[in-house]
């Protein structure tokens, strides 16, 4: 490398002799050739250019098919999950049953049928109302 000193005093920049004179020349021609090289490119450029847009969309419409068929086929095998008229009508109807039946149930334990209670009483009329309805002790720890 050469020391700061020296370089200082040279230019060391130049100029290839003729350079100025040809440069006309040699910007005409480099544009002459680009502009036969670009329009060879610019042709295939501008065919897949005009397809890509349609090549686009149509990956696009087919990736939100096949999601729309995976969610549509999943579903399917739930359909009783989605609350339609129909099974609205039927829970409705079914949920109104249970509740009339537990309250039947529930009105047969709590008030005998001759109205009467059967709790009331000493120890030994419940034991004799045991023995006379043929109630286990099992039966007792049930309820």
């Amino acid at each position: 490398m050469k020391p700061k000193i020296e370089i200082e005093h040279k230019n060391p920049f130049r100029v290839p002799d003729n350079y100025f004179e040809t440069l006309s020349e040699r910007i005409i021609c480099t544009v002459h050739n680009s502009e036969k090289v670009s329009t060879t490119d610019t042709v295939k450029k501008t065919k897949f250019s005009r397809l890509r847009p349609y090549i686009t969309m149509a990956a696009i419409l087919s990736g939100f098919a096949i999601i729309t068929l995976s969610i549509i086929k999943l579903n399917s095998k739930h359909d009783d999950l989605f609350l339609t008229a129909e099974n609205a009508t039927g829970i409705m109807n079914d949920i109104i049953n249970e509740e009339i039946d537990v309250y039947l149930i529930e009105s047969e334990i709590i008030t005998p049928a001759d109205n009467q209670s059967a709790y009331s009483g000493e120890e030994s009329e419940i034991n004799d109302n045991i023995i006379l309805e043929n109630i286990e002790e099992t039966d007792i720890y049930n309820l």
